[in-house]
């Protein structure tokens, strides 16, 4: 199993297992290939960064994250692949959050490239995004400067999570 997965271009492949010992039972040959078939130039490096994506239905997981609207999924999963590991209905919560909180605060941020600029927004709780929006924007302060995309640098996008 190391040879193989030596042979197939990783670096470290007991650490690989260790991290993850279910891929010593995979095809690792159909898995890189598979990726590769899915718009993934580098698949080997993805599977070292989060390995249990080589055992997901990347196929399906690219599909519903277009369905959702995002045009380049194969680029969010390597900036963040764990997101092919979230259940979609997490994804479609988020995107309708950002469309709330835009209603709410009186912001103009794009619900896609939000979450494609800071994917890890996917990863906090309700009450931790809350909390910074409180922080960032007391409730109280009805004349809010109105915030569109453009504003949004990656500095600056710590208004939603303040870190």
């Amino acid at each position: 199993v190391i040879k193989n997965l030596k042979g197939q271009g990783f670096s470290e492949p007991q650490k690989l297992i260790e991290k993850h010992p279910p891929i010593a039972g995979l095809d690792i040959e159909r898995v890189i290939k598979n990726l590769k078939d899915q718009g993934f130039s580098e698949p080997q490096k993805l599977i070292e960064k989060h390995p249990p994506i080589a055992g997901y239905d990347i196929e399906r997981v690219i599909k519903n994250l277009k369905g959702q609207g995002f045009s380049e999924p194969q680029k969010l999963i390597e900036k963040f692949p764990q997101i092919a590991g979230l259940d979609i209905e997490k994804v479609k919560r988020r995107l309708e959050l950002i469309r709330r909180l835009n209603k709410k605060f009186n912001l103009e941020l794009d619900p896609i490239k939000t979450i494609e600029s800071f994917p890890l927004y996917l990863g906090y709780s309700k009450e931790k995004i809350f909390f910074f929006l409180e922080s960032c924007f007391p409730f109280e302060n009805k004349r809010r400067k109105r915030i569109s995309q453009n504003h949004l640098q990656k500095p600056l996008f710590s208004f939603l999570f303040c870190g």
